[in-house]
């Protein structure tokens, strides 16, 4: 149980830490309202599940043996380069012609999520740490994918929310603090990882 909450903790940050999904649903909140945003928030989720089914789906052949370290290292390394990556500020872009269909903005979202190779490497190097040993693989496996869900979802119509109350006051600057502070606790997070991996390895 200790394993899934520091997954769920890890994955929180990750989500919560505004990329190109977050703007994205942010853009089309303050611009549609919140309603609308959630075929977004579908759109994003439903590319993440791909690339997780597609990630636990070869790493189920690589389980055993010491391809699970290697991965494991390679998903800490990870963390911390996304970490460092969160300490650069960025800019919400003006709001341009606003005549997308709800399919629309399903496919925008979707096509965002799904076209980044790196998030297939980073699923593929990330879950593994975080499967339960003492279950089924595919029971493990569907745990991952369902805690991903919940959060991914949540966490992206809060962020449409607060984009659709706040409009065009939004601050940039709370929202680069939060990248920074979200990005100091996942360099010590991947830290951490990377130190218990490479210790089992020698």
């Amino acid at each position: 149980m200790s394993l899934f909450l520091l997954y769920l903790a890890t994955i929180f940050l990750i989500i919560a830490t505004p990329g190109p999904s977050i703007l994205l649903i942010m853009q089309h909140s303050a611009s549609y309202g919140v309603k609308r945003s959630f075929y977004n928030a579908l759109g994003g989720v439903s590319a993440a599940l791909i690339l997780i089914i597609l990630s636990l789906g070869g790493v189920a052949f690589l389980i055993q043996g010491i391809w699970i370290n290697v991965l494991s290292i390679l998903g800490a390394c990870l963390l911390v380069w996304i970490g460092f990556k969160n300490f650069k500020p960025i800019v919400l872009s003006e709001e341009g012609d606003h005549t997308e269909s709800n399919k629309e903005l399903f496919k925008t979202a979707f096509y965002t999520g799904i076209s980044n190779p790196k998030d297939l490497i980073f699923f593929a190097t990330l879950l593994p740490q975080f499967i339960i040993t003492d279950l089924p693989y595919w029971q493990a496996s569907l745990y991952l994918a369902f805690g991903w869900l919940v959060l991914d979802v949540s966490i992206m119509m809060s962020y449409a929310l607060g984009a659709h109350l706040l409009a065009q006051k939004l601050s940039m600057g709370a929202l680069n603090k939060t990248r920074a502070f979200s990005g100091v606790l996942l360099i010590l997070i991947g830290g951490a990882l990377l130190s218990s991996n490479a210790y089992q390895l020698v």
